[in-house]
C-alpha cells in the first residue's frame, strides 16, 4: 500500500505568547484576531504535513520523550515554560546532525521561537 498524506494543505502552527495575556489566550484556543489569521500578539511558525513527518522524527519525537507530551497530529499541546530547558536540550543534540535546507530553515526557525518562548517567560503551543 502506497503512503499517502491526509491533507497537504492543511496548515500545522508552532506558537509563542509574547504575553501573559497571550498565553492564557493560547490555552483557551483563541488565537486568531477579527480576520482569521494568528494574531500579532504571539510568534509562530507554520508548516505543512509533509514536513511534519520529518520533524515529528528528528524534533517531536525527541520532545515527547524528554518532556512527556504528545505532540502528534491529531492533539493540541503546550510545553510550559519549566519545561523549555528540556526542549533546549533536545534541539542541543541535533547540533551535529545533517539536514537538507528546508529542515534546516524549520529547525531554525523552531530555535527561534523557543529562545522567545523564554525571552518571554511562556510557552511552545502546538496546533495541528
Amino acid at each position: 500500500m502506497e503512503f499517502q498524506y491526509t491533507n497537504l494543505d492543511h496548515q500545522y502552527y508552532i506558537i509563542v505568547p509574547k504575553t501573559t495575556d497571550a498565553l492564557d489566550r493560547m490555552y483557551q484556543y483563541d488565537i486568531y484576531d477579527e480576520n482569521g489569521e494568528i494574531d500579532t500578539c504571539f510568534e509562530y511558525m507554520t508548516f505543512f504535513e509533509d514536513s511534519y513527518y520529518v520533524l515529528e522524527m528528528i524534533l517531536f519525537d525527541p520532545i515527547n520523550l524528554k518532556c512527556g507530551t504528545l505532540i502528534n497530529l491529531y492533539e493540541e499541546e503546550v510545553i510550559e515554560y519549566e519545561d523549555l530547558g528540556k526542549v533546549k536540550d533536545v534541539i542541543e543534540s541535533l547540533e551535529n546532525k545533517e539536514l537538507d535546507v528546508r529542515t534546516k530553515n524549520q529547525v531554525s526557525r523552531f530555535i527561534e521561537l523557543l529562545g522567545s518562548a523564554i525571552k518571554f517567560k511562556t510557552g511552545l503551543g502546538f496546533y495541528f
